[in-house]
């Protein structure tokens, strides 16, 4: 149970990111970075760290496939940021305050 919650800090801030780019309506990016988690890095490491480590390998690959899909999401998100700002796109949506 602490090897799971040890990376718990993670798994908030990337679910913020993922809804994040929801919220831009980039539903491609939302499936990869959803999936990402899910299949790309749970998976291999489910397969791959028992055979090294054992159990413990089972155990260590909850935390991992977090990480990685919280560095992941966080890097898409601020490259987005990056192209947003460079485009001038996140200036042409201003927010419209109720009269």
């Amino acid at each position: 149970m602490r090897i799971i919650l040890s990376t718990l800090v993670f798994i908030g801030p990337s679910v913020l990111f993922i809804t994040t780019f929801q919220g831009l309506s980039k539903g491609k990016e939302v499936l990869i970075l959803s999936l990402a988690r899910q299949f790309i890095f749970f998976v291999p490491a489910l397969y791959l760290l028992p055979q090294v480590l054992g159990i413990n390998g089972v155990w260590l690959s909850v935390p991992i496939s977090d990480v990685l899909g919280f560095l992941v999401s966080g890097a898409w998100l601020l490259r987005e940021y990056r192209i947003q700002k460079r485009t001038g796109t996140w200036l042409d949506k201003k927010i419209k305050t109720p009269s």
